[in-house]
């Protein structure tokens, strides 16, 4: 789950994996994205402040890790 920002919050549903672009709206805060089974968990820690945008892609290393990887907004 996660907390929806904006006029209409509260706290929604991430849905399955897809190989598509997803968009949360958030609250600016301290958030930590995982995702993985526990020993395999890739871990992101981030901090959105007011107005931030911020993209991450989930890949798999060569040794088949997950990771997430900042995308870099121009």
């Amino acid at each position: 789950l996660y907390r929806h920002g904006g006029a209409e919050g509260g706290y929604h549903r991430i849905p399955l994996l897809r190989k598509e672009s997803r968009e949360l709206v958030l609250s600016p805060g301290e958030y930590r994205l995982t995702c993985g089974p526990e020993e395999k968990t890739a871990v992101a820690n981030l901090v959105l402040m007011p107005g931030e945008t911020v993209s991450y892609n989930l890949t798999r290393s060569e040794d088949k890790q997950l990771k997430w990887i900042e995308v870099k907004n121009e």
